[in-house]
């Protein structure tokens, strides 16, 4: 009870944050017609990273000078953004994204309900220790982890970041199911197995969920990012069953590491063959996209600043 009421500090502190310092996102005020406070925001963004050079003024359509909303009420808005993730080349995409959202969800969060049982049995007869230590070490694996995996969001493509992830979560995950036994070579590949599968993740987590930003268009960016991370939740809903059902099924932990190492497999052919790169200005949305989401987004269509999948420069 105390780690749970401890764990509810932070998301209070980032509420209050959020209240005090996070603007309103300047699509939602332009669909409601509120240009002033949409430009408002954009102005204060401009600011904050120092390009004060860059123009946040919002082009009307032609023949709208009132300030009237030009675009369709936010519900509609939403439907149309809807639409336009999930049809089209961009459908692919979603899909595609969905899917490694869903199946990173699934191996990381499959792996915490199964490390606490599984590392005391297996791993500290091994090793001779406590399973505390163990599972520690493996939590201070992820500190040096994430840093690499923040320098690899910054310096490294996006695709590339996820080719290693994907490849090592499949290959420490086949190890982890290999080993076991009290053989020299087993038993190190219980270790590697356990600490890629403690490791990987943070490495490709922050590539990850940039990639799945930048994939879309600005004007359908927070829908299409909202589904993927959705989707993506239902796998960590959804990792505690399968872990269980399959131990339960088999009789051991064998088979939900293999299935991990096989859907990492199939999303690294999926990245590949169906997904385009987006970092350092490459584009993610091709001309026939960004045609496609102005037919339907016309919030895009008058603002072409906004359709470009970097956005309109204010970073």
């Amino acid at each position: 009870r105390k780690l749970l009421v401890s764990a509810a500090g932070p998301a209070l502190l980032f509420a209050l944050l959020s209240w005090a310092f996070l603007g309103e996102s300047p699509a939602h005020l332009e669909s409601k017609g509120d240009l002033v406070g949409a430009e408002d925001v954009l102005d204060k963004m401009r600011r904050s990273n120092g390009q004060y050079h860059v123009d946040v003024s919002i082009e009307l359509p032609r023949g709208n000078h009132s300030g009237a909303p030009t675009s369709k009420s936010p519900e509609t808005a939403g439907g149309l953004q809807l639409q336009t993730i999930c049809s089209g080349r961009l459908g692919m995409t979603t899909a595609t994204l969905c899917f490694i959202c869903f199946c990173y969800n699934l191996s990381v969060y499959g792996a915490f309900n199964a490390f606490p049982s599984l590392v005391p049995k297996l791993m500290t007869p091994i090793a001779g220790g406590s399973p505390v230590v163990a599972l520690a070490s493996g939590a201070l694996l992820e500190i040096p982890c994430d840093l690499i995996g923040l320098w690899a969001g910054v310096c490294l493509p996006r695709k590339v970041v996820l080719y290693i992830y994907f490849a090592g979560i499949a290959l420490s995950s086949a190890l982890f199911a290999g080993g076991g036994s009290f053989s020299t070579w087993s038993s190190s590949a219980l270790w590697l197995g356990y600490y890629g599968i403690k490791g990987f993740p943070q490495i490709g987590s922050i590539s990850l969920y940039t990639f799945a930003a930048e994939s879309y268009p600005v004007a359908a960016r927070a829908t299409g990012t909202a589904v993927v991370i959705g989707v993506g939740r239902i796998g960590a809903v959804l990792a505690p069953l399968v872990y269980q059902g399959l131990h339960d099924a088999t009789g051991n932990h064998q088979a939900f590491f293999i299935l991990v190492a096989a859907l990492a497999a199939f999303s690294f052919g999926a990245t590949w063959s169906w997904t385009l790169e987006t970092y350092c200005g490459s584009t993610a949305a091709p001309e026939k996209v960004l045609e496609e989401t102005n037919a339907r987004l016309p919030f895009a269509a008058s603002n072409p600043s906004h359709g470009a999948t970097q956005g309109n420069g204010l970073c």
